[in-house]
């Protein structure tokens, strides 16, 4: 061993220099580092790969499950709209000189308006995001050129653009 390596190994094993003094944990005590190349990593468990994030595009807010109470969320967030639900239940309850009908309908069908005009333009949004993921791109795996889908892409993965193409992330 180096003079050098002695001398910085006997630094941190010394008792006055600790974790707690210095604000960071010694090297581990190894002489011996592993580097894995082109992703050939141990069969028996040594290596936990990282998870990353996919690479689809998700610009819509609903999906068929959460439609309904996001957009009444959406929707009774409104102050207006509040105040018009609160009109209508206060009719329903006392009586009124004037229908709940005449504050009900008006409000149910401009609540339908905005429901139906909110899940069309998110039927839009979800088509355009499969339009985008779908999107055929070329990328180098396995040191081969390889026609996948931008959906598909990976962290690690380099890929080939052409000019006057549009690319997600790439």
């Amino acid at each position: 061993m180096s003079a050098q390596l002695q001398k910085w190994r006997g630094f941190f094993d010394s008792p006055s220099i600790n974790s707690l003094d210095t604000g960071f944990d010694p090297p581990h005590q190894s002489d011996t580092r592993t580097i894995y190349i082109a992703n050939r990593f141990p069969q028996h468990g040594h290596y936990i790969p990282q998870k990353f994030a996919d690479n689809r595009i998700i610009s819509s807010k609903y999906t068929v499950w959460n439609f309904v109470p996001k957009n009444l969320f959406e929707q009774f967030r409104r102050i207006a709209n509040f105040y018009f639900l609160i009109i209508f239940l206060v009719q329903l309850m006392i009586d009124t000189p004037t229908s709940p009908i005449t504050s009900g309908l008006p409000f149910y069908c401009l609540g339908n308006k905005c429901v139906f005009s909110q899940g069309y333009e998110d039927w839009l949004r979800h088509k355009a995001d499969n339009e985008v993921n779908g999107a055929p791109v070329y990328v180098v795996r396995s040191g081969g050129l390889v026609k996948t889908r931008s959906k598909n892409i990976r962290v690690r993965d380099f890929g080939m653009l052409a000019l006057h193409v549009t690319c997600s992330s790439l």
